[in-house]
């Protein structure tokens, strides 16, 4: 009997004990900062702002600018560390920006890039712009030109990865392929490759070693299928496939890709589910280690209507976070899995009842060592009406969630990117004008959260 009652004792005060980290951990909630207006007489054409930071904790967003109608320019606003006022937006371009990627380097740089075509124009051509540690633009340099096939469009989309000597690899989806334009050093020559019947691309990346992954989809005769670009310095390209590589081949999307420096990739992709409606497909993933071996494919949810996303750190952890539907609910999860192939903590970021407005569904991660911040979507009941927010809740990799916080904008339209010491930058774009049934945004804004200790 003395044995029970201590064992009983034991298991009450770790009861005790397990409820009070809870709730102490609940109660360090992040801290939102004041709203910071980036500009308050914006025209963006359907265009969601882009935001980036540095090691520094410089932060720069980025956005399209309609023109007048006569063709996009590329706009952008930068502030230092603890400064709370942005520095007046200024344009990066000319008219006619139809696609623009952004990149901090781990030297405090940030590089963009973007495609331009202007009106009349049979030419495409893709330059870089690089902001330098004091805060100023260089001038933009060539990446590449094409010209335009007779009576087509210009494809959007632009992959960029960069490196602290100057190293770039972008990617995006042409006429005719996917261009991939490689330069491996400041002032290295421009390797320029076209890949036929490649027709997106998902993730352009360059490690300190030079080896280029680029992550997209492959469409043949028997259909579509995931595949991996990669070339090593001084070798030839090669193609490998990791999804729908044998016919028939199922309907693919890819929703997300992530890799570090020392090889270790992460692919997320959904298929059309084999149940219910049309619109609810499989959330799936898969993992490559930096030899080159791929893990079995891994069945995050057999009927959900988004797909995942991931994140692979510098150890080579991936973290996954993903949409479910247990029993009579629409929920979202989060678990990290170890480059051993071992998954763990698995814990439920969202639970709610099914709307017909739509499902929790992940729209960006912002993991470190310690914990991970995790920007979803969720449905908001206003009165008697259900309408799509974004929220924002850190998760600790080991653990219970911090409290969630609704991002204080109607817009759903809301980008971030990790600042020192756990924090990160949330930009958003809102206040929309209709004018001829198109919705032109007039407001960016933003705030910082502050990680507490």
């Amino acid at each position: 009997m003395p044995q029970l009652s201590t064992s009983v004792t034991a298991l009450l005060l770790g009861a005790v004990a397990a409820s009070l980290m809870d709730a102490s951990a609940a109660a360090r909630t992040d801290r939102l900062g004041p709203e910071q207006v980036v500009q308050d007489d914006s025209t963006l054409n359907n265009d969601a702002p882009t935001v980036v930071t540095t090691s520094t904790g410089r932060e720069v967003v980025l956005y399209r600018e309609d023109n007048r109608g006569s063709g996009d320019v590329l706009v952008a606003a930068t502030r230092r560390a603890g400064q709370d006022h942005w520095r007046r937006p200024e344009r990066l371009t000319g008219q006619g920006v139809v696609s623009y990627a952004a990149q901090a380097t781990s030297a405090g740089q940030v590089a963009v890039a973007y495609r331009f075509h202007r009106p009349g124009s049979t030419v495409v051509v893709t330059r870089l712009r690089t902001l330098d540690r004091a805060g100023h633009w260089g001038p933009p340099q060539r990446l590449a030109s094409e010209r335009l096939p007779p009576q087509t469009g210009v494809t959007a989309g632009l992959e960029l990865d960069v490196d602290r000597r100057g190293g770039v690899v972008a990617a995006w989806p042409a006429r005719q392929g996917v261009r991939v334009v490689v330069r491996r050093s400041a002032g290295s020559a421009r390797q320029r490759e076209l890949f036929p019947q490649v027709d997106s691309v998902v993730l352009a990346h360059l490690t300190p070693r030079g080896v280029v992954d680029v992550v997209g989809t492959r469409t043949g005769a028997h259909g579509r299928s995931g595949i991996v670009l990669q070339q090593t310095p001084g070798a030839a390209w090669q193609r490998v496939c990791f999804v729908n590589c044998a016919s028939p081949r199922r309907p693919l999307t890819l929703t997300a890709a992530s890799a570090n420096d020392r090889g270790h990739l992460a692919v997320a992709w959904t298929h059309p589910s084999s149940r219910g409606l049309t619109d609810n497909v499989r959330a799936l993933v898969r993992f490559r280690t930096p030899t080159g071996e791929w893990s079995s494919t891994t069945v995050l949810a057999k009927q959900v209507t988004s797909g995942a996303q991931v994140d692979v750190d510098e150890r080579g952890r991936s973290t996954v976070s993903w949409p479910a539907r247990p029993p009579h609910r629409s929920a979202l999860r989060l678990g990290y899995r170890n480059p051993d192939g071992r998954w763990f903590g698995d814990r439920q970021l969202s639970s709610r009842r099914p709307s017909v407005v739509g499902d929790p569904a992940p729209v960006a991660l912002i993991a470190d060592r310690a914990s991970t911040l995790v920007l979803y979507e969720q449905v908001r009941r206003f009165a008697d009406i259900d309408q799509i927010r974004a929220v924002i809740r850190r998760c600790p990799v080991r653990g219970p969630c911090e409290t969630w916080r609704w991002v204080p904008t109607p817009s759903t339209d809301v980008d971030a990117a990790p600042l020192p010491r756990g924090g990160a930058s949330l930009v958003w774009a809102d206040g929309c004008t209709v004018v001829f049934e198109n919705c032109f945004v007039k407001r960016i804004a933003s705030r910082r959260l502050t990680a507490m200790p």
